[in-house]
């Protein structure tokens, strides 16, 4: 019953504008962290049409975390630089491991987009270390349309469309509890006078039945 009430009510509302808040911030905390560190915590699919869809559309932004080459296995989705020699960095996903290259003589990985469509078989390379950037850790859905500009910058404007999101989510969150506030006192002024109207109505009807 105490359910029903909290899903009747707006206080799921205000529980779901809290959380994404937090949600927001502890993201800008970490690409602060990442910053500072000398990384690049986030990275944002440009590519149309994307050639990680469904799993990753265009717009969609990934939180990636630089876990040691060696525990990376098939099925994560990893960030690289371009083995062939051009500036793109490509999110892809690992379909295999080779321990011993024969071409460079150490573990490399055979990647792959999740397009069928796009990218119907593996990638024409292998990713060694060298062009290894991070594992994915989270993928965020559509954000990277806040300015994807922003989003490819590698310093602090990096997270300034998180930053624009937090702001406007606090600021409704403010707006709507002044409002709530405002009317709360309007009503408050209005219904003592109503109750005190009654008990007096009340009391002179029983004075004059006792008489």
């Amino acid at each position: 019953m105490k359910i029903g009430n909290f899903l009747r009510g707006k206080k799921w509302q205000t529980f779901i504008g809290y959380a994404l808040t937090i949600f927001l911030l502890a993201v800008v905390a970490y690409g602060v962290f990442g910053y500072a560190s000398g990384s690049v915590p986030y990275y944002v699919v440009s590519d149309r049409p994307s050639s990680m869809s469904p799993t990753i559309d265009y717009g969609g932004v990934v939180v990636i975390y630089k876990v040691p080459f060696s525990d990376l296995r098939p099925g994560d989705i990893i960030v690289f630089h371009d083995p062939l020699g051009s500036q793109l960095t490509i999110v892809h996903r690992i379909i295999q491991t080779i321990p011993n290259c024969p071409t460079f003589g150490s573990t490399c990985l055979i990647t792959k987009g999740d397009n069928n469509a796009t990218n119907p078989t593996a990638d024409p390379w292998n990713v060694t270390q060298q062009f290894y950037v991070g594992k994915v850790i989270l993928i965020v859905p559509d954000i990277g349309y806040l300015l994807p500009s922003l989003w490819a910058s590698e310093g602090p404007l990096g997270y300034a469309p998180i930053i624009l999101v937090v702001v406007v989510v606090l600021l409704l969150s403010f707006f709507r509890d002044a409002h709530k506030k405002t009317t709360a006192t309007g009503d408050g002024e209005s219904i003592p006078a109503e109750r005190d109207e009654t008990k007096t109505s009340v009391v002179t009807s029983s004075q004059k039945t006792n008489c």
